[in-house]
């Protein structure tokens, strides 16, 4: 696990729209304003070599360059136009310039525009003077039972009879960008077995996109609602697994297999889903659904965490890539983004395996160098390539660097082949592209100046086999880099950032180094960065019981697990730590994809059949978004600062996590390996005590609202504070797409001082009568409660209602607090009904007391009209005065339909219809007159 990613030369697909390119296109570009892995598809020959290549898997070969796996190309199907994923820096906050040469925004952050846009258009956008740069956005990779004690989430929460109560992340939103989820999975279901899954996103396939969602157009893909997946209807698949395995750590309830087993570490959040790939992912796509996730968390007023298990170690390793910058605008307070650190580690913590741990167990794989040196000094880094197979073809066999160093210095830089044979270019020289019979080697030493991300030096210098005959050849490959002018720090670090899978042995046998390996966009600034440790080496499988070949200690760091800190930037920005925190991340089990091809050996599953153990980064980083689900649901307005300083704050250490196992850095707290230690997530919780929440009582529907059937509604509003304080007031508004003074006659307000959450018997501590009229505001003030610190008052509130409900209201109360101070509470808590214990929020859908069905107007005179029901029908359908059926209702979503009459075509005249439905064993007939205005 521990080396260079392996990358698949496939290009993706995906349906875009094409423009013709403005007249201006042919102005001259200034070069330093484009990333050099652009840069060659500013050759107008490669661009016709790809325009004229058939089929889409071919175009990176047409590209004669082995950056398939690093640049996203895609193209529409059946056209011919080719399109590449960037991000452009603007220095206006208008995409006009993008749009106006055929390109399609699909994130906007800040100054930064995630885009698509036509290969031809390239050279037309560097000329514009608002285009401060345009970067590649690159490829990422994919980076519990006893985890869950392990991180003392299991002492925040309480499961009877598959219901969770205590800390489990009501309320708040799990975003997953990863290979897709397992909607159909029982952990991810409701105890009535309706789904968890507010929005499943495919971005992989074709369909019905999202459309404008919160002000930003979402034109790609396929998007599934919670009713779609409920009906069953939802495409997605999700055949790699590892999503779904991520998913479930996060937010899974355990209800497959053993009760509960397996359940995640927030329970009870709700979660948005975006699939972005099977093997590999663009970052583009990957900040575009972060962006989705946030805008459709906003729309909802819920706060929203984001996991990314994911990640290449291409760039600077200092947060300044376009995709680091961009999470670092999207994030803020409600909104947070938690990343793998990464798998290319060499950590000395394997105590056996096979082969055996050299003495001392020296790191045996590395990826990253660094030096600073003095003026006229020189490094030699020394590359080993095994013997290998060469693949059949060209450019399929390549291993890929990127050195960066300040641009105060002047450096050279030369490879130097097994026979000897070298390639050199000093600071600003043209690029070299050089074939011999030993492979090809290209070297673009900063050939346009410094890099427009951050003013650094930026060197790329790729082997590989542009000759099919002429693969890179095994042996000691050689890279020297000399000072030849010390005008800065002299400084430069070195990454072995892909190789193709037939070169994956290939390391840095020389000179290497164990630091800087956090992959990106794990370096943002405002995201929190995880690294892993070991859960368990042994475990009970379908298979039998097995250990891992390779063993560390349990509670050790695991051997992959990339050690920080960032990369500095000059005298302008320092080094940081990262990663934050560790997590369990070797050896846990989590749900297991049915779609899962192929199938995981049964070493792996779990004895249950529907949960699996995987390992790696991606594992632990989920631990750490589940428990920022749990201090959201306390402290929905947390900024990213503050719950790094709570997770950071309360990091367990033990004797192990005071070991630096990164080159050159000392132990202690905190360090590059470990960050500030273990997740505790009741430490942490102990940090964010709930200001207010709100939640439906004990008597209160769990389903739906009945009209007439609800003399009194009961919530449960329970006030703490971290200092100590007195509660003198609580508030209740409105939150409901009614006035309240129609329906609620009157609130009780009792003191729970049992604790049972049941309204006592005898008269409520305060009442009041009609408390809406007018639109008021309804206060119960002198209260006069002292909470002790740390400690909270509840109180449970009974709402007394008429019969005025009707078809398609919600109710929902919005409670403030107001304590001794005079200082408003700063959590407001919205409660809606219905309102069980798994927080579904949303619309209550009415029928009187016995009613199956329900029609919400007749005439229907809107237009538009909802048929609600208990059981879905089995068939529907409408019938003119003489008998002939004029419209079918198939494939009826659970308990409503909504139908827009003046959408119908032929469009239907206004008149009177029979409408005949089919529920169970009974058939309805009804008359249904249709008035609708003309469309």
């Amino acid at each position: 696990m521990p080396q260079s990613p392996v990358l698949s030369s496939a290009v993706a697909l995906s349906v875009l729209a094409a423009a013709a390119l403005p007249s201006g296109a042919r102005a001259q570009a200034p070069a330093n304003k484009l990333d050099p892995l652009l840069r060659p598809l500013l050759d107008p020959a490669a661009v016709a070599r790809i325009e004229a290549t058939p089929r889409g898997a071919a175009l990176g070969a047409a590209l004669r360059r082995p950056l398939a796996g690093v640049v996203m190309l895609r193209r529409e199907p059946g056209r011919a136009e080719t399109f590449v994923d960037v991000f452009v820096s603007l220095s206006d906050r208008s995409p006009a310039v993008i749009e106006a040469l055929g390109g399609r925004v699909t994130v906007h952050a800040g100054a930064l525009f995630g885009a698509r846009v036509p290969l031809s258009a390239l050279r037309a956008l560097l000329a514009d003077a608002r285009v401060r740069y345009v970067q590649a956005a690159r490829r990422a990779r994919l980076s519990n039972d006893l985890a869950m004690q392990d991180i003392r989430a299991s002492l925040v929460r309480t499961a009877s009879g598959g219901t969770f109560t205590g800390a489990t992340g009501s309320g708040v939103i799990v975003g997953i960008f990863d290979t897709g989820i397992d909607w159909s999975h029982a952990d991810f279901k409701h105890a009535d077995g309706s789904t968890r899954i507010l929005y499943l996103w495919d971005l992989t396939t074709i369909g019905t996109p999202p459309g404008n969602v919160g002000g930003q157009n979402f034109s790609d893909g396929n998007e599934c609602s919670a009713a779609l997946i409920n009906a069953g209807g939802c495409s997605e698949r999700d055949i790699a697994a590892h999503g779904s395995h991520v998913a479930g750590i996060a937010a899974g309830n355990g209800s497959a297999g053993s009760a509960n087993q397996y359940a995640g570490v927030a329970p009870n959040a709700d979660i948005i889903a975006v699939k972005g790939g099977d093997v590999s992912f663009s970052l583009l796509d990957v900040v575009t659904g972060v962006e989705y996730i946030f805008k459709r968390a906003d729309l909802l007023g819920r706060p929203a965490v984001v996991n990314l298990s994911l990640g290449t170690l291409f760039g600077p390793h200092d947060g300044t890539e376009a995709a680091e910058q961009a999470i670092d605008s999207l994030s803020g307070a409600g909104h947070l983004v938690v990343i793998a650190a990464g798998n290319d580690g060499s950590n000395p913590t394997a105590t056996t395996g096979n082969p055996p741990i050299p003495p001392g167990n020296t790191p045996i794989f590395l990826v990253h160098a660094a030096r600073t040196l003095a003026a006229g000094d020189t490094a030699q880094l020394a590359v080993t390539v095994p013997g290998y197979a060469p693949a059949a073809g060209n450019v399929n066999d390549f291993m890929l660097f990127t050195l960066w160093y300040d641009a105060r210095d002047s450096l050279t830089v030369t490879v130097r082949r097994p026979d000897g044979t070298t390639v050199s270019r000093r600071r600003g020289d043209a690029p070299a592209d050089t074939e011999t019979v030993q492979g090809h080697v290209f070297l673009d030493n900063a050939s346009n100046g410094p890099a427009a991300q951050n003013g650094d030096g930026q060197s790329e210098i790729e082997m590989y086999d542009a000759d099919p005959t002429h693969a890179p050849a095994a042996g000691t490959w050689v890279i020297t880099i000399r000072v030849d002018h010390l005008g800065g720090s002299g400084r430069f670090d070195l990454w072995e950032y892909a190789t193709s899978s037939t070169l994956g042995d290939t390391q840095i046998s020389g000179g290497g180094d164990n630091a800087y390996l956090v992959s990106s966009p794990g370096n943002a600034a405002r995201a929190i960065t995880v690294a892993a440790y070991v859960n368990r080496v042994n475990w009970v499988a379908q298979g039998g019981t097995f250990q891992f070949t390779v063993r560390e200690q349990v509670g050790d760091l695991a051997t992959f697990s990339s050690p920080g800190p960032t990369r500095s930037v000059r005298d302008s920005l320092p080094s940081r730590q990262k990663p934050e925190l560790s997590a369990p991340g070797k050896g846990v089990f989590s749900v297991y994809s049915s779609a899962s091809n192929p199938a995981a050996p049964a070493a792996l599953i779990a004895t249950d059949g529907r949960h699996v153990l995987f390992s790696g980064t991606s594992m632990a980083t989920p631990m750490v978004t589940g428990s920022v689900a749990l201090l959201f649901e306390r402290r929905p307005d947390l900024t990213p600062e503050q719950v790094r300083t709570i997770l950071t704050s309360t990091a367990r250490s033990d004797g192990f996590t005071g070991r630096s196992y990164a080159t050159g850095f000392a132990g202690g707290s905190p360090n590059p390996s470990w960050g500030y230690g273990k997740l505790d997530v009741q430490a942490a919780l102990a940090q964010a005590p709930p200001a207010l929440t709100a939640a439906a009582g004990v008597n209160s529907p769990s389903s739906r609202v009945r009209i007439g059937a609800n003399a009194a509604l009961q919530f449960v509003v329970t006030a703490s504070t971290a200092e100590g304080d007195r509660l003198d007031t609580v508030t209740v508004a409105g939150a409901s797409n009614h006035t309240l003074a129609d329906f609620v006659t009157a609130l009780d307000l009792y003191r729970d001082s049992a604790g049972t959450g049941v309204i006592p018997n005898g008269a409520p501590l305060v009442s009041l009568p009609t408390p809406f009229a007018g639109g008021s505001t309804a206060r119960f003030v002198d209260l006069g409660a002292n909470v002790a610190p740390g400690g909270q008052v509840t109180y449970l509130l009974a709402v007394r209602l008429n019969d005025h409900l009707r078809q398609g209201d919600t109710l929902g109360l919005r409670v403030a607090a107001v304590f001794g101070t005079g200082t408003p509470s700063t959590r407001r808590a919205v409660a809606y009904i219905p309102v069980p214990v798994t927080s579904r929020l949303g619309r209550a859908e009415l029928l009187q007391g016995g009613q199956i069905f329900l029609i919400s107007e007749n005439p229907v005179r809107s237009g538009r009209v909802i048929f609600s029901y208990d059981s879905t029908p089995r068939s529907m359908a409408l019938y003119n005065f003489a008998g002939l059926r004029v419209r079918d209702f198939s494939a009826l979503p659970a308990n409503r339909f909504e139908w827009d009459v003046r959408g119908e075509s032929p469009g239907l005249p206004n008149g009177m219809y029979i409408l005949v439905v089919k529920t169970g064993a009974e058939l309805l007939r009804q008359r249904l007159m249709i008035l609708s205005p003309a469309r």
